[in-house]
């Protein structure tokens, strides 16, 4: 489990903290029901950062106002386009200029741009008993074994990472069986 010697905890409700610091307030959402709590400051967000198996593509695929950022680098990377990391800022200025929502996975390169560039965004991502969860959604749909062994036992070894990283705005942390399209789809 996660020592987090660098929060300050400034109010403690049912579900989820804030916290702070640096003078930089993050809400974390625990479950469907405080979410309602913050709705209209999520309708804000743009940007939402989602780990592997959280259903970025499903949600994408059955709703016209979100855009797959991270299928679409990949479908570059594929085509063997050089680049193909630096090509998605540009996409998704014109993706959000459409008035889409934008989905993309953690990448580092795109954390940085969206925090030096004051954008504000929200993460998603599992809990940290997560992990044979996750594992079986890989299984399920269809991941090869060695995307399987990289990313499978991740859940709980990003999660401390994930939540001593304090440039995203709000974070929400799924349970089991949830996807982001019951986060998103009650937002948006």
């Amino acid at each position: 489990m996660c020592v987090y010697k660098t929060f300050l905890i400034i109010q403690k409700k049912r579900n989820y903290v804030i916290l702070t610091v640096d003078m930089k307030t993050q809400i974390i959402i625990h479950d469907l029901e405080e979410l309602k709590n913050y709705s209209q400051q999520l309708k804000q967000i743009k940007v939402f950062i989602c780990a592997t198996a959280t259903g970025k593509t499903e949600l994408c695929n059955n709703s016209q106002k979100f855009f797959d950022l991270d299928r679409w680098g990949a479908d570059l990377l594929h085509k063997g386009v050089p680049d193909f990391a630096e090509r998605t800022i540009p996409k998704m200025h014109e993706e959000m200029g459409k008035g889409k929502i934008i989905i993309n996975a953690f990448h580092s390169h795109f954390l940085n741009y969206l925090h030096q560039n004051n954008i504000s965004f929200c993460t998603i991502f599992a809990s940290p008993d997560q992990n044979e969860d996750y594992i079986q959604r890989m299984k399920e749909r269809g991941s090869d074994q060695a995307f399987i062994s990289k990313f499978g036992n991740s859940t709980a070894e990003k999660f401390c990472e994930r939540m001593e990283d304090f440039r995203p705005k709000f974070k929400i942390i799924l349970n089991s069986g949830e996807f982001v399209s019951d986060y998103l789809l009650k937002i948006f």
